[in-house]
């Protein structure tokens, strides 16, 4: 082997280790965009989350304005409007949650505390599905098909 042999032999390893440090830093940089990423529509969701659940809170709130919005809709009850305005904004509060933790941001405990409140409002005298069911829509799809899947779970 002679100096020139090993001087190539190094100018490549160099080249090689410095190709795997440049793919390592992309590879870095491209984790750290995606978890900026994931912040980000986190924080937007949770920002819209907050602003409706503010809205219904104040229908729970307000025994006035729940008397209000219940003559505007003949078939409905105040004390009823009400409950389930409360309900709506524990659910917005809890799709809140689901969503960080799709997007990695919370850990999985916190599903077990989403999944409970979940079924214990699913066990309600019937009103918490009645609930679901008149306001599903207005809920994320994936949120959606993770509480129809508990409540699918109480039924079994």
């Amino acid at each position: 082997m002679t100096f020139v042999d090993l001087s190539e032999i190094l100018g490549n390893l160099g080249e090689f280790v410095g190709a795997f440090g440049v793919m390592t830093s992309l590879i870095y940089v491209g984790f750290q965009i995606k978890m900026t990423r994931n912040v980000v529509m986190a924080d937007s969701h949770a920002s819209v989350s907050r602003a409706s659940r503010e809205m219904y809170l104040s229908i729970a709130e307000n025994p006035h304005l729940a008397e209000l919005l219940a003559k505007e809709n003949t078939h409905a009850d105040a004390d009823e409007l009400m409950m389930q305005s409360f309900w709506v904004a524990v659910l917005m509060r809890l799709e809140d949650t689901y969503t960080k933790f799709e997007y990695g941001l919370v850990e999985p405990h916190a599903m077990r505390q989403v999944h409970g409140t979940i079924r214990s409002f699913a066990e309600l005298d019937g009103s918490g599905i009645l609930t679901w069911t008149k306001y599903r829509n207005r809920f994320s799809e994936s949120f959606g098909r993770y509480v129809d899947s508990v409540i699918e779970e109480l039924k079994s």
